[in-house]
């Protein structure tokens, strides 16, 4: 599957991911932000090209990858609908 197939599923992918509010960041106490990009990078990368067939596996191999560097899993919700209004 060339990478332009690949790139037309990651909105429909994300967009499930985010209704289901599993948004995934990764940080790591010790690097910088240039660093941790490049890291990212990296790894993200090396997942792709382990699996372009299949983005569900690449994104998990990105994220060992990224685990096996010191990196560690921070698990947001996005805010609810209308949290941002003031109290009545």
């Amino acid at each position: 599957m060339p990478r332009n197939a690949l790139n037309s599923k990651l909105p429909c992918l994300a967009m499930i991911c985010s209704l289901a509010g599993c948004a995934v960041q990764v940080y790591h106490p010790t690097r910088t932000r240039a660093e941790q990009e490049r890291d990212i990078k990296i790894c993200d990368d090396q997942g792709y090209y382990s699996s372009p067939h299949d983005p569900l596996l690449a994104y998990q191999l990105a994220y060992d990858c990224l685990e096996g560097k010191g990196y560690q899993r921070r698990k947001s919700r996005p805010a609810s609908v209308g949290s941002a209004r003031p109290k009545a």
